[in-house]
């Protein structure tokens, strides 16, 4: 979900006549890497949001 997201916007601001300058998002598991296929983890701090 997170690389659709980073594409999504990679996408937007390559389009939009302004600048993007804060993208807010609530840190949720689907975005933080800290939900996986081997569930819970502990997160990493290296993710797009």
């Amino acid at each position: 979900m997170a690389e659709n997201a980073a594409a999504f916007l990679e996408r937007l601001d390559r389009t939009t006549p302004f600048k993007i300058s804060k993208v807010l998002t609530d840190n949720g598991k689907e975005f933080s890497g800290r939900f996986g296929a081997t569930g819970q983890r502990e997160t990493t701090g290296n993710y797009a949001f």
